[in-house]
């Protein structure tokens, strides 16, 4: 007989993917502490309503293509330390386990573990089914509060992390089941209950299990960004820290943006013979022919962003293409100068 008290240790977690949809969209919407910080209370229910309008447009359709270009944590036992990856490609697949139900559990995805990070020596890329692994996914850009004394100037770059029911099973006598911060696979999620999600905010070693639909603000919400540079301009000093981590969260969506953007090209020829790999562009050769410069470690390669030079190249580039650029460096001449003049125009 199992006692009530110990009753959750045998029963297993919902995987947060389960609710990718209403994480993400209650991620996006105006928090009611952020209308109170920075004074906007008094029209807090249009500027909310507008909000939870314009996010819920894009998480009805969310699916496997959403976590294209995502970022990865997946816990390896060997080791006993995470690897961080980026996922590069997803395809449905029939022998998923049917227990898992959530909008991307019929997918598998490729993710791509890149040289020079977690004591890798060389990449490495593999299919993964999601729910089979203890992982979290970087799942959306936010502004986490986490100095509620300091009003709007509390609110930092964050993002938030979806786990597995693998994942989430370690930890599930830490999460209140009570508040909804974690959910059993026989329970059922209301619209109504609250959202919580581990989020780690940019530049700093800390990770948040956060209120979403209190706690948290769209990166990229204009009335948040108009909020904060009408703060900044009552300040007599700016805060450069804080220009480093906007970077970096600019930096990590610009990379999303990026591996989207390279699956969207189209692939011209079947059987061409670089046709497995051109679904990652780093697994191509460099096309920058040139020695390597020996001081450098081997994990670190110089080359130039092939996707850039598409765009200059064709007003319609291919993954054909993509494949066949080889750049080599030449001594200025008035004529090159004058072509790359034309090609700026």
């Amino acid at each position: 007989m199992i006692s009530e008290e110990n009753d959750h240790v045998c029963r297993v977690p919902q995987s947060e993917l389960a609710r990718l949809s209403k994480l993400h969209f209650d991620a996006l919407t105006l928090s009611a502490r952020y209308l109170t910080s920075s004074k906007l209370l008094c029209q807090g229910t249009t500027l909310r309503s507008q909000s939870m309008t314009a996010s819920r447009k894009l998480c009805e359709k969310l699916g496997p293509d959403f976590l294209l270009g995502k970022c990865l944590r997946l816990y390896c036992p060997i080791g006993n330390q995470y690897h961080s990856g980026r996922i590069i490609g997803w395809r449905l697949v029939s022998h998923c386990d049917k227990f898992w139900s959530s909008d991307v559990a019929d997918a598998e995805f490729l993710v791509r573990f890149p040289s020079g990070k977690d004591f890798r020596k060389t990449a490495y890329r593999q299919w993964l089914i999601l729910e089979e692994h203890a992982l979290a996914i970087g799942a959306t850009l936010i502004w986490g509060m986490n100095f509620p004394r300091k009003g709007i100037l509390g609110w930092n770059p964050a993002q938030t992390w979806l786990r597995t029911s693998l994942e989430l099973l370690p930890v599930q006598r830490e999460l209140a089941h009570d508040q909804n911060q974690i959910y059993y696979i026989t329970d059922t999620v209301s619209p109504d209950h609250n959202s919580w999600a581990l989020a780690t905010f940019w530049g700093e070693d800390l990770h948040v299990l956060m209120e979403l639909g209190d706690e948290a603000v769209d990166y990229f919400s204009v009335s948040f960004a108009d909020a904060r540079y009408q703060r900044h301009l009552t300040m007599a000093n700016t805060d450069a820290q804080l220009d480093v981590y906007m970077g970096l969260a600019q930096v990590e969506w610009e990379e999303q943006q990026h591996v989207r953007s390279w699956q969207r090209l189209p692939l011209n020829d079947p059987v061409h013979c670089s046709a497995l790999r051109l679904q990652d562009e780093s697994s191509l050769e460099p096309c920058l022919q040139q020695e390597r410069d020996p001081r450098l470690c081997h994990s670190i390669q110089i080359d130039y962003d092939r996707l850039h030079l598409l765009r200059k190249i064709s007003p319609l580039p291919t993954l054909d293409m993509g494949s066949s650029i080889i750049c080599e460096l030449v001594a200025p001449s008035p004529l090159l100068v004058k072509q790359s003049e034309e090609l700026k125009h």
